[in-house]
């Protein structure tokens, strides 16, 4: 069993926390959000586990194997660098950093530790994708040197 926290409560966190509950082989512990309203809805939703406004109280518990981050892109170093150097697995909602140069130190980082660091991209699993995945790997498309698709929708 996997012990995770999740930080960021707002947009996009109700749903990592959603698909870690789901998930067997993960235990979500900690919620950890700025906004208190966003943490007595999770609260609501998840009376089991802790809540806290501050970071650090995830990086220094032990029992925390997996840090989920969905928090504000100007974020996503700084937390996944003290996540790493704390010894947890990382998954962080995409992009991974700011600039190039901030994401390939996490990489660095993330070998150096012997952790996992994973981006999410959110439609990188659909039907869709691994379709023109499987044709891109057959080279039934040719030489690919560039690709880009627009995903339409009614909502945000």
């Amino acid at each position: 069993m996997i012990r995770a926290a999740l930080l960021g409560y707002g947009y996009w966190g109700p749903n990592i926390a959603r698909n870690i509950e789901w998930n067997k082989s993960y235990k979500l512990t900690t919620i950890c959000d700025l906004d208190k309203n966003h943490l007595s809805h999770a609260k609501k939703l998840y009376p089991d586990i802790s809540i806290t406004t501050n970071a650090d109280d995830v990086f220094s518990d032990k029992t925390i194997d997996a840090i989920f981050i969905a928090t504000p892109i100007s974020t996503h170093f700084t937390l996944s660098k003290k996540a790493l150097l704390s010894g947890k697995h990382v998954f962080v909602e995409k992009p991974l950093a700011a600039t190039v140069v901030e994401a390939k130190e996490l990489v660095d980082l993330q070998k150096k530790q012997k952790r996992t660091l994973m981006v999410d991209h959110t439609f990188i699993y659909t039907p869709a994708v691994t379709t023109i995945k499987t044709y891109i790997d057959r080279g039934e498309l040719g030489h690919i040197l560039y690709f880009d698709s627009m995903r339409t929708n009614l909502g945000l």
